[in-house]
């Protein structure tokens, strides 16, 4: 959050830390639903097979997927340069 105007702060991702988080909450739930349950929706038709796909392979260069065949992209993402950044040189990868 931004207070008194556009200052911008060196934020640090601590990889070791968010790991702890994720092994202590491990086998918990977190969420729970409250309120009412609907009732069902009845099907209608049947479910579809997909015939015919294209397999796609990840490029982390081009941070999107890729069809090996013809080249062409799936989401055409294009990360923000603040948030490539703070991947970049900002992140303590220590799980020690």
């Amino acid at each position: 959050m931004r207070k008194g105007g556009k200052q911008k702060r060196n934020y640090i991702i601590y990889v070791k830390a968010f790991h702890n988080i994720l092994g202590a909450m491990q086998g918990l739930r977190l969420f729970d639903h409250f309120g009412f349950n609907l009732p069902a929706k009845p099907r209608i038709g049947k479910r579809q097979t997909i015939s015919e796909y294209e397999l796609l392979k990840f490029d982390p260069q081009l941070f999107d997927w890729v069809t090996p065949e013809t080249g062409a992209l799936l989401t055409l993402y294009k990360p923000e340069p603040g948030l490539l950044a703070m991947l970049e040189g900002n992140m303590d990868r220590d799980l020690e």
